[in-house]
């Protein structure tokens, strides 16, 4: 993503048609609760679906910092500490498994 990071940021400057900001984060929402309905086979009861477009909202927030402010920290870093975020807001929801394991 450091590659492309002016571009990055000039993208998630921009409002309405196109925007970045909106794609990522319809994306990352559509991503998680289809991977959780893929873990557990089956609907998403109603705390379950809310906490996962919770943390996916979270998520993208997170990578719009890093990259608005300038790409501070490595990408791996970025991703295991939204990782190690997501398995303490979801650890006791996610009995079946655990989706957001981060291996030290």
């Amino acid at each position: 993503m450091k590659k492309y990071g002016s571009f990055m940021k000039q993208a998630l400057m921009i409002e309405g048609q196109n925007s970045l900001r909106s794609y990522i984060s319809t994306h990352c929402e559509t991503f998680d609760l289809a991977y959780h309905r893929y873990l557990y086979g089956k609907e998403l009861n109603e705390t379950l679906r809310l906490s996962t477009i919770y943390h996916a909202s979270a998520s993208s927030a997170m990578t719009f910092s890093w990259i608005l402010g300038g790409f501070q920290g490595k990408e791996e870093e970025l991703a295991k500490l939204v990782c190690q975020m997501r398995r303490l807001g979801m650890d006791a929801l996610c009995q079946k498994q655990d989706p957001y394991q981060v291996d030290d």
